[in-house]
């Protein structure tokens, strides 16, 4: 996907990654603090969404709106 260079540093970087995700960028981003995904949903996948539903664990929820991923250098002055 195309990104942008909001400083116009050459080093900043904003990427839009996904948006108005489905059922599999759920279990994705639930599955995402152990470094694991998948390509398409499973059984497994449905099991893990009806868990997150059960159990009120709204943030994976959350992230289907959209995702990006934002890269900057930070300068200190004196």
């Amino acid at each position: 996907m195309a990104w942008i260079d909001p400083l116009k540093d050459g080093k900043s970087r904003i990427e839009l990654i996904d948006s108005m995700g489905s059922d599999l960028s759920v279990v994705n981003d639930a599955r995402a603090s152990f470094e694991k995904s998948s390509q398409q949903l499973s059984e497994k996948d449905i099991k893990l969404i009806n868990y997150l539903i059960k159990h009120q664990h709204t943030s994976p929820f959350r992230g289907v709106v959209f995702s990006a991923f934002r890269s900057s250098q930070s300068h200190l002055t004196a």
